[in-house]
Formats: C-alpha cells, structure tokens, sequence
C-alpha cells in the first residue's frame, strides 16, 4: 500500500466522527475511492465502520482473501500488529486536550491493574 492509501485511512479514522454526522451521501466519494482502489488492484480489501450516537455507516471493499475470492465482510478480522500506537496515541492526545487525562500522571491512575506491575532487570 502506498503512504497516500495510509494517510487517507489515517484520515478516516481520525475524522470518522465527523463524517458519520453528515448525510449518507456524503459519504458517496469515499466509497468510490476505496471501490476504485480496490478494482485498480492497489488495495486487496478494507472495511470501513463510522459510528456517532446511534448511526452507524459500514461498507465493505474487496478481497479478504484475493487468491480464493473470499469477499471482504464486515466480521473480517485483521491483524493488527503496530498500526494500534498511532490509534491509542491520538486517541491518548485527544483526552489530554479534553483535559481527562495528563501525561504526568502515573499509568496506575487510569490502569489500576498495572500499580502491581514490578520492573524485570
């Protein structure tokens, strides 16, 4: 996948909330986009879940598995692997300008499971 691909997940992500509070049409552009990556071959597959209040928006693209056209669905799962540090670290940022958390405070204040955790030399 290309870094412009990555950047325009990274931007559905980050603006999901704000998409899904718009009418469905608006959403026209972006399902032609994956549909035409997807069809061009540069994308194998993706889903796509937006969710605000009690609206949920869900499309599916593509191949969850392109070599025995396993369509893509909406329980497909994925791994994940690194690509949940910049997802938790914008979502951590985001309360930090909420003011719901601080960078200061110890892990233990927000983890309470981790205030027995003991350091291995």
């Amino acid at each position: 996948m290309k870094s412009p691909d990555l950047f325009l997940l990274f931007f559905c992500a980050l603006f999901a909330p704000r998409l899904a509070a718009q009418a469905p049409d608006a959403f026209a552009g972006l399902t032609e986009h994956f549909h035409r990556l997807t069809d061009e071959g540069r994308l194998a597959g993706t889903v796509i879940v937006l969710e605000q209040d009690d609206r949920v928006w869900q499309d599916v693209y593509g191949f969850q598995n392109v070599e025995e056209g396993i369509p893509m669905s909406g329980r497909t799962l994925f791994r994940m692997a690194s690509m949940t540090k910049p997802i938790t670290s914008t979502a951590v940022m985001m309360l930090v300008e909420e003011g719901r958390l601080r960078l200061d405070d110890p892990v233990d204040k927000y983890l309470p499971a981790f205030a027995e955790m003991e350091i291995l030399t």
